[in-house]
C-alpha cells in the first residue's frame, strides 16, 4: 500500500493448482467483490499470481484474459 491505497495484489494458490484458477478468482474479485470503477481495484496496477511452482504477472488495463 501507498498512502493507504492497494497497488498490487498478490494472489498465491496451493502447489499443483493451475495457475487459470488464480487468474479466475482475480477476475471475480473484480467482477463481484470490489466493483471495478469504483472499489479498491481501480488503483490496483499489478496483479501477480503464483502456485509455488510458477510465477506470473499481469498489469490491471481493461479486460483482462488468461493470455499472459
Amino acid at each position: 500500500m501507498i498512502n493507504g491505497l492497494p497497488l498490487v495484489q498478490i494472489e498465491l494458490k496451493r502447489r499443483g493448482l493451475e495457475m487459470k484458477e488464480a487468474f479466475n478468482q482475480i477476475n471475480r474479485y473484480q467482477k463481484h467483490s470490489f466493483s471495478a470503477e469504483k472499489g479498491l481495484f481501480h488503483f490496483v496496477q499489478l496483479f501477480i499470481i503464483s502456485n509455488s511452482v510458477n510465477t506470473k504477472y499481469f498489469s490491471n488495463f481493461g479486460n483482462n484474459k488468461h493470455e499472459f
